[in-house]
């Protein structure tokens, strides 16, 4: 973001470069080009979180 201070940036940079599968080009005009290769079905992660495991018991 415009926001964002120089700080910011490096460590957004920085965590996106330590990413497997991400390559980065940085563009002359200070701008970032992101690409990777989509994930095949069965290669996807996906975590679900069981939303009733925590859940207080109803007061009435």
């Amino acid at each position: 973001m415009d926001a964002d201070g120089d700080q910011e940036w490096e460590e957004v940079m920085g965590l996106l470069s330590e990413t497997d599968g991400i390559d980065m080009t940085f563009n002359d005009d200070a701008s970032v080009t992101l690409r990777w290769e989509p994930l095949a079905d069965e290669d996807r992660v996906v975590e679900v979180e069981n939303a009733f495991a925590e859940e207080e018991p109803a007061p009435f």
